[in-house]
């Protein structure tokens, strides 16, 4: 499984691609860029947009960067196991070999909640 980053980067690519290849085509079609309403211009420049919003994404910058996380499973489980201990709930694995990049994390409590 791939780090959400990661997903949103590839979604924010191929919209960005898809628009460009749309707006391609507008050109090649006859379209023009200064034609009112300028719907053609606003393809290119959200195609522009979503390319660059990836790519900063993918460097681990730019505003969506806080929003998704870029770390691996193994350390997305240890920080989880972590939060659940600060909390106070208590932890089931799966079994008692499992290694901590595979643990599956069962939520029970008291009250029935998770």
């Amino acid at each position: 499984m791939h780090p959400p980053a990661v997903a949103v980067t590839r979604l924010l690519y191929g919209t960005g691609l898809g628009l460009l290849l749309g707006g391609g085509l507008g050109l090649q079609s006859g379209r023009s860029l200064t034609a009112q309403p300028p719907v053609l211009a606003g393809i290119l420049a959200l195609s522009g947009l979503f390319l660059l919003l990836g790519w900063l994404l993918s460097q681990g910058k730019g505003p969506l960067a806080p929003l998704f996380s870029n770390e691996s499973d193994e350390a997305m489980a240890q920080r989880v196991m972590q939060e659940m201990e600060e909390i106070g709930l208590p932890l089931v694995l799966c079994c008692k070999h499992c290694h901590p990049s595979m643990i599956q994390i069962t939520l029970m409590t008291t009250a029935g909640i998770f």
